[in-house]
């Protein structure tokens, strides 16, 4: 392996150029797909391929996908601090109408179609609709409804104009209160107020996942602060959540890149105290980077939540190989190695050594694949691919532009010894002979460190929660709770 590693060097001092055009051409391809990335987290997704998920699948495929729920909660935002006011009570006829009006949804339950259904039975053929009732007649659903939840009042009126399938009794009526009505209503008190309540918006669930987001975010952008003036509206859900998973990793992503490329250029820098060396290794892992995301885009593997690791991942593992191979290379000039000569035994000299460790990283990462989450494995794989991308474009890239900048550069290549930074200095000497004159005793501290590793890892739980994904502070996340 040492031969064709050697080959390799022989390959990149004669050709560097048309190797350097080459690996451009195909990583401008690989960023043609760029512009395609889409964060779209599914939360389906990480169920197991087992049978009982199966099973799951093929009742939905015979019987058809239930609904979606999307839930719109309501808060009072007016001086009477209560959403059973004439006024608040028009609002949430609003977010009835408005929501009910949107394409594929199937059903919306709240206070607006509830009591539009109540006074359509009161009122009967009179009724001409929720608008036009008076402020006198909807103050008059308070103690009606009060009155039918305290029993003082029958609600066999009501049932007589609902069809069998419809009817209730005050125990489901009541239960159907304490989950759409804060835990502070009281219906037996005198005036009863309503602080909060929820509206239940049913989604076709048999439509794409992409649908069934862009729907969610029409809700979110249709139903909002903005429009009215009695009440606060937040919204949340599964979906809801999965588009916020998906926003917050796209910012994630933006953020995580900038400072990884910020501390690993800082770190290049002072290592080597040449441009060339911090900018060499960071354009060679920008077009691995580049690599692995057509690879993902070619493959159709979706971008989710946990695409995001992937690029820290393969900065902070590919980065090592330009450094052993740099490091490498000026050794040789120190021996008074020419550039061509300096290049191909750096690369002959590390290669095997290289390939071995990404060949291990790669089936570390790739034991992902046994994994019964569609999203672990797919990340095992792309993982995989990223780190071999990030060594291959350093043996190749890396060292064809090393060697074309210093072959036509008029200043000489390194080759003083360069002074390492003091911290890594005193670390390497402190463990090197630390191992020298106290080996037993470094044995019982890793030993010791060991055993109370394995005491807390068997402790570890394995669990999954969308919640954790997202701040607390988020819309969707304080409103779920």
């Amino acid at each position: 392996m040492d031969a064709m590693f050697r080959w390799v060097g022989k390959v990149i001092t004669r050709y560097a150029p048309v190797v350097i055009i080459v690996l451009l051409i195909i990583s401008m391809v690989f960023a043609l797909m760029i512009p395609k990335v889409e964060f779209k987290t599914n939360l389906n997704k990480f169920l197991p391929d087992n049978e009982l998920v199966r099973a799951n699948e093929r009742v939905n495929d015979f019987f058809g996908d239930e609904s979606i729920v999307h839930l719109i909660y309501v808060e009072e935002d007016n001086s009477a601090h209560d959403l059973l006011t004439p006024s608040a009570l028009r609002e949430q006829y609003d977010i009835y109408q408005t929501v009910s009006n949107m394409e594929d949804i199937v059903t919306v339950i709240g206070l607006g179609s509830i009591f539009d259904e109540l006074f359509s039975i009161l009122e009967g053929e009179n009724y001409t609709g929720f608008n036009d009732l008076s402020d006198t007649q909807l103050e008059s659903i308070k103690p009606l409804f009060s009155g039918i939840l305290n029993s003082s009042l029958s609600i066999d009126f009501i049932n007589q104009a609902l069809p069998p399938e419809f009817q209730l009794t005050i125990d489901e009526l009541r239960q159907l209160v304490d989950i759409f009505f804060d835990k502070e209503f009281n219906y037996n008190a005198p005036e009863p107020k309503l602080k909060s309540t929820l509206v239940l918006v049913l989604i076709n669930g048999s439509l794409k996942t992409t649908i069934i987001k862009q729907i969610t975010e029409d809700l979110r952008t249709s139903i909002t602060n903005d429009d009215y003036m009695q009440l606060t509206v937040s919204h949340t859900g599964g979906y809801v959540i999965s588009s916020d998973l998906d926003e917050a990793s796209s910012e994630s992503f933006s953020v995580l890149g900038i400072v990884i490329i910020i501390l690993i250029a800082l770190i290049l820098l002072l290592t080597f105290r040449r441009l060339s060396y911090m900018l060499i290794p960071l354009i060679t892992l920008a077009l691995a980077v580049i690599w692995t995301f057509g690879s993902m885009l070619m493959l159709g593997i979706e971008f989710t939540v946990i695409t995001v690791a992937i690029v820290p991942l393969i900065i902070g593992l590919g980065v090592d190989y330009s450094v052993y191979v740099s490091k490498r290379y000026q050794e040789e000039l120190r021996r008074g190695r020419n550039i061509s000569e300096a290049i191909e035994n750096a690369i002959g000299s590390v290669g095997t050594a290289m390939f071995l460790a990404v060949l291990t990283t790669i089936i570390a990462f790739m034991s992902n694949m046994a994994s019964d989450i569609v999203p672990v494995r797919e990340f095992g794989l792309v993982c995989g691919l990223g780190i071999f991308f990030a060594f291959f474009l350093t043996i190749t890239f890396h060292t064809s532009l090393r060697w074309l900048i210093d072959i036509k550069s008029s200043r000489k290549p390194a080759l003083q010894k360069e002074n390492e930074l003091y911290l890594i200095d005193l670390g390497t000497s402190t463990a090197s002979r630390s191992v020298i004159y106290y080996p037993a005793l470094v044995m019982v501290v890793v030993i010791m460190i060991t055993i109370g590793g394995i005491l807390f890892g068997i402790n570890v739980r394995t669990e999954f929660n969308d919640k954790d994904f997202l701040p607390s502070e988020w819309e969707s996340m304080q409103t779920q709770v």
